[in-house]
Parts: C-alpha cells; structure tokens; sequence
C-alpha cells in the first residue's frame, strides 16, 4: 500500500496503476501503465522498444552483482544502437561499476559512444525510450519482474 503525503486513505499498487491509466497528459492523450510479471514477455517488449528506438535511450543500472551472461544479452545490441547514432546515456551505480564483467561492458559502451556516470546509489532498474516510454522495475534494488511499462 501507498500512503498520499496528504495523509488520505493508501492505495494499493493496482489502484496506483489504474490511476495513472485513467490520467491524462495534455488534452485528451492518456497515459497507458501496465504491470508485466513475466520475464520473456518483459525482454520482448524490450527488444520491440529499443529495435524502434529513434531518440535515445536512457537507463539506469542497479549494484548487482550481475552474471556476465547478464550483461552479454544485450551487449551488442546496445553497440549496435550507439554506432546507429542513438544516444544512450546510462547511469550506473557505483557497486556495479566496481565489477570487472560491468566496468568492461561501460568500457565498450563508452567507446562507441554512450554517456557513463556512476552514482552512489540507484534504487530502480529504469528505462526510458524516445523519451516516451518508461519501463520501471516494480521493487527497489532488484533486477526482475514485475516492471511497470507506461
């Protein structure tokens, strides 16, 4: 449950994701939020979302510990996307950075050009397509689903 900083009555995360469904951002264009619980459907949607990227994407990066075969399932797709001229800045936290498997894949991802920064801490697994798209991880400091795609 979530507790309104006015005190109000909590909600719970499905009243939290229907809410913001029911919002609207500008006139008469709604904003969509679903809750994806099943891991191949979340790396499907993924693939789609960054396969149509025409902007940019931005995410950021818990402190793991994370397999290499983690790492290497999206490791030249995200090259690919770069030398494609997108723009892909990401932000690291500091814990995984530190990690040989990660501090060679920013290594690489920095070369062919994406924006690196470590931060102390980051609590969510995020995703931001075109500027348009945000995928977010439901729970703080953990790296599967559910996450919510809006």
């Amino acid at each position: 449950m979530v507790t309104p900083a006015g005190g109000g009555p909590a909600e719970s995360e499905r009243q939290l994701i229907e809410r913001a469904s029911r919002s609207g951002v500008g006139v008469g264009v709604g904003v969509g939020v679903d809750r994806i619980d099943d891991s191949q459907a979340m790396r499907s949607l993924l693939t789609e979302l960054i396969a149509g990227t025409r902007r940019e994407v931005c995410s950021t990066l818990l402190a793991g510990p994370y397999p290499l075969s983690m790492l290497m399932s999206s490791w030249q797709s995200d090259i690919a996307l770069l030398r494609s001229g997108v723009p892909t800045p990401v932000i690291y936290e500091a814990g995984a950075a530190r990690a040989p498997g990660v501090l060679r894949y920013l290594t690489e991802v920095a070369a062919a050009g994406a924006k690196v920064r470590v931060a102390r801490r980051v609590t969510h697994r995020t995703i931001i397509v075109d500027r348009q798209i945000v995928v977010v991880a439901v729970h703080p400091d953990i790296m599967r689903v559910p996450f919510l795609p809006s």
